[in-house]
């Protein structure tokens, strides 16, 4: 495909980045691989995640999406139903895990 890549972070407002060794590693994992592959990174904060996505991906003209599957524990997770709900018109491939 050709165009943008733009890597997504949502996080409930809630949640303290600086005070969290993890996610801090986490973000600075992905702003490594963002930069190295050319995509932009955009860390948003919201309660509300699925739509939060929808809106960004409506104001950046996105027209497909690639999202890792979630984990085993996680199955009743609704996270790629009610996403492709707000964005019935976009592709949404998901990743499985190895």
């Amino acid at each position: 495909m050709k165009g943008n890549l733009f890597v997504i972070h949502v996080a409930k407002n809630n949640w303290s980045f600086l005070d969290n060794i993890k996610e801090g590693e986490a973000l600075e994992y992905l702003f490594g691989i963002s930069k190295s592959v050319g995509a932009n990174l955009s860390v948003l904060k919201s309660d509300e995640i699925v739509k939060t996505i929808a809106e960004y991906v409506r104001e950046n003209k996105i027209s497909c999406i690639l999202m890792g599957e979630s984990p085993d524990d996680h199955k009743e997770n609704n996270f790629y139903k009610e996403l492709k709900l707000l964005l019935s018109n976009i592709e949404i491939l998901v990743i499985p895990q190895n």
